[in-house]
């Protein structure tokens, strides 16, 4: 299809070609399950390949900039300082798929092993920082890597945390860890940055884009770590045709129009998956785009969230990828109208799934804002701006991607029909390609036939856009009458009542009911509220089937993984032991 021009804030603009992009079904569907056919294949491009491309056509655009260090960067100047670091990991002896890890590095540095890395068919692995050192960093090194970089921000402690490790398994450092790099001036034993780029000098350009050429598109990019809401975090393998692909079609669905977009994204330290897909589609998508990586001060749990609306204001920041609740935050900051955001027209909301009045609310002040669903195993859907209906772009999570499937299954893996709700599953080229040294979850995860079950419960509208309704296992039943009870109407309910700042359902197995239906609620500061004053709201807003069977008030709600979502596992627990304690 060729380009096009259409409305959009009063003026006419012009659309991008969409000969790339499927389409919401014309001919309504009868069964829940979606094709996403397209004209246009998937790009075949690895990551490095993208960079060669874009440095070549626009070597003088400043593509990234990280005010917490006053740096910023051409594409042309990331792909020399990209090469020489890669010169670097080929000097230590570093084979294809081997791991580099990075740590408490959130500065342009991070960027620049990200692409050298990738660039030579090495895998990185950058894990989150939201819990202290002596917590995460031992999970962390279970990758193996063969070169750990060390940055500014874990400095003081990095050495004494490592020394705990090898002691508690009665080994001296690993044979795979060739080396532990400082990238800025220590007091320590670990090698120098200037030095590990100085060796490099001695592999040519002939050996490196001999190395690179041999990168495919199924190759492993990164690993991400799962949240671990549930059970134990994962380590997720990422290809080179997952990372370049998103790039694509996110960004497709996210700006159809032709629009320059100065984006803001959540710092690495603070979050593994929107860093590695957000410089890549920069990158992908560097005639549109200049992205700004902000601070790790940055974050919903923060009370100060200032720096946002500050870093906004300065940059004239036009998008910003965060998580729901950190923009409420910023929102309900009292300082927030002594700052000018009315460049940010629109904010992607991924991760969490949120209620129709919030994304109302965030519409209104943000009147582009897009919704995205997935998980660190592959991406599922989204909103389209120009494609989904104002009622989609409200009440779903999009349609599925290009060249992808999804669909609905019952409780025996059939089909079920549109307006059905069931678990989703979806199958294509955005499906990650293992779980990090684990073959058995693996299996069970894709099955025979490559289906990934993801566990959550939708309901798909004869267009294939997704509503969500919730996690499979907080979907709970009443087995003295057969009804199901899912979690959003519950928390629609709860999250309507004024004292309440964020709620959650689980379901605790009963024998003699099927479950008991467990709400827990943490309030907003300053507000009183009792159990059995929720109790009596719910009684007179829902029917009783509808209404949760216990009433449970928390000061803070229990966080896991490096995304903070809420502790489900957690949730049981302590339902289970109050239960019995009642």
């Amino acid at each position: 299809m060729s380009n096009k021009v259409n409305q959009h804030d009063g003026q006419q603009v012009k659309l991008k070609d969409f000969s790339r992009e499927c389409r919401p079904a014309v001919s309504p569907l009868q069964y829940s399950y979606y094709h996403g056919v397209c004209p246009t294949p998937l790009s075949g491009k690895t990551i490095g390949q993208m960079l060669n491309r874009a440095a070549d056509q626009g070597a003088n655009h400043v593509i990234f900039k990280v005010p917490d260090y006053n740096q910023e960067i051409t594409l042309g100047d990331l792909l020399r300082r990209t090469r020489a670091a890669a010169k670097g990991l080929i000097a230590m002896g570093l084979q294809k798929g081997d791991v580099v890890m990075l740590t408490g590095m959130a500065d342009m540095e991070s960027i620049v092993l990200y692409y050298a890395a990738v660039y030579i068919g090495l895998v990185l692995f950058q894990p989150c920082m939201r819990y202290p050192l002596d917590r995460y960093l031992p999970k962390a090194m279970q990758v193996k890597p063969s070169v750990l970089f060390v940055g500014p921000e874990v400095l003081p402690v990095i050495n004494e945390e490592l020394e705990k490790i090898w002691k508690s398994s009665e080994t001296d450092r690993p044979k795979p860890l060739k080396d532990i790099i400082c990238t800025k001036n220590n007091q320590h034993s670990f090698s120098q940055y200037s030095e590990f780029l100085k060796q490099g000098e001695t592999v040519s350009d002939g050996t490196l884009n001999d190395i690179s050429s041999r990168v495919g598109m199924d190759d492993i990019a990164f690993i991400l770590t799962t949240s671990g809401s549930s059970g134990e975090a994962k380590l997720v393998c990422q290809s080179h045709c997952y990372a370049v692909n998103c790039a694509k079609f996110t960004n497709a669905r996210r700006n159809p129009y032709q629009k320059s977009d100065i984006i803001g994204i959540r710092n690495p330290t603070t979050d593994d998956i929107q860093f590695f897909l957000s410089v890549t589609q920069a990158v992908y998508n560097w005639q549109e785009i200049s992205m700004i990586i902000m601070s790790s001060k940055v974050d919903f749990y923060q009370d100060d969230i200032t720096c946002l609306l500050q870093c906004i204001q300065t940059y004239r920041m036009t998008w910003y990828s965060g998580y729901p609740f950190e923009l409420v935050k910023m929102l309900d900051n009292p300082s927030l109208q002594n700052y000018d955001i009315s460049s940010l027209r629109g904010v992607v909301v991924t991760a969490q799934m949120i209620t129709s009045d919030l994304k109302q609310r965030l519409k209104q002040h943000f009147p582009d804002t897009s919704n995205a669903y997935g998980s660190s195993e592959g991406m599922v859907s989204m909103i389209s701006a120009a494609l989904s209906s104002e009622t989609q772009k409200s009440e779903s999570v999009g349609y599925p991607f290009p060249h992808t499937q999804v669909k609905i299954v019952g409780d025996n893996n059939e089909i079920l029909p549109i307006g059905k709700a069931g678990e989703i599953c979806t199958r294509g080229w955005f499906c990650f390609t293992k779980y990090l040294n684990d073959p058995e979850m693996t299996s069970k995860a894709k099955g025979e036939t490559g289906w990934l079950h993801l566990g959550d419960i939708g309901i798909m509208d004869a267009t294939g856009h997704i509503e969500l309704i919730g996690r499979k296992e907080e979907c709970v039943v009443f087995k003295h009458i057969g009804d199901k009870v899912y979690p959003s109407l519950i928390l629609d309910t709860a999250n309507k009542h004024e004292a309440v700042k964020e709620a959650k359902v689980v379901g605790i197995q009963d024998n003699h009911i099927g479950h008991k239906v467990c709400l827990f609620v943490q309030l907003n500061p300053d507000a009183e509220l009792t159990e059995k004053q929720l109790e009596e709201y719910f009684n007179k807003e829902l029917l009783f089937l509808e209404c949760p069977t216990k009433y449970f008030i928390l000061d803070v709600m229990p966080r896991v993984g490096s995304r903070g979502k809420v502790h489900i596992q957690r949730l049981k627990e302590i339902a289970i032991d109050r239960l019995e304690r009642r």
